[in-house]
């Protein structure tokens, strides 16, 4: 076994930019998969057919539409959430 090989990484952006972009691009793929979640549930399927294409568990899925049902979209986002808990 040799050595490992160390690769010269440009930095391009500050860690911390980094790091947010990522943190966001995180938080929209959530949004994303819970828009999926509510989609299914608008073409007719039951929360726990949707809840399982999704991954999520059924009473994540009861806890995403009453979200939904209260806010719309706005509802989709964790931290808009919190502020009501």
């Amino acid at each position: 076994m040799g050595r490992k090989r160390v690769y010269e990484v440009v930095k391009h952006l500050p860690t911390e930019e980094l790091d947010k972009r990522i943190r966001r691009l995180e938080k929209d793929k959530r949004i994303l998969k819970r828009l999926y979640f509510i989609r299914h549930l608008y073409r007719g399927m039951s929360i726990e057919e949707s809840a399982e294409l999704v991954g999520i568990t059924k009473a994540t899925g009861y806890s995403w539409l009453k979200r939904w049902n209260f806010s719309g979209y706005e509802g989709c986002s964790r931290i808009w959430w919190r502020k009501f808990l």
